[in-house]
């Protein structure tokens, strides 16, 4: 068996997703459908705007959302799994299941890529 498969075997066994989350796949659907209602383009709440991979690598407060690889020092995964600020709020009618705050986790740890398509 080549070792590349033997690998990609073993880490399903484990758990461990051997494909990282992508940004323009997943990551900025979720944004979008949880965040973009106070976190958008138009008067962001905050000054924090999460529907571009822009906003998350350094908010207007000059502070990045996302720590690429650390996904414990993020500050919009620990609002996601329910550290202060908690984002969504629990009043908020979508809130996002724990696979899809796994995957934000997933895709922070794998180094938080930038996939979407250029023209």
């Amino acid at each position: 068996m080549p070792i590349s498969i033997a690998v990609c075997c073993l880490l399903s066994v484990v758990g461990v997703d051997p494909v990282p989350p992508s940004y323009d796949k997943e990551i900025d659907p979720l944004m979008r459908k949880y965040c973009a209602t106070c976190h958008g383009k138009r008067m962001p709440r905050a000054s924090i705007s999460v529907i571009t991979y822009e906003g998350l690598m350094k908010s207007k407060k000059g502070k990045a959302l996302v720590v690429p690889g650390q996904p414990d020092k993020s500050p919009l995964l620990r609002t996601m799994e329910g550290h202060e600020p908690i984002m969504p709020p629990k009043f908020a009618t979508l809130q996002p299941t724990k696979q899809e705050i796994a995957r934000v986790r997933a895709w922070i740890a794998a180094g938080a890529k930038d996939d979407t398509p250029t023209d």
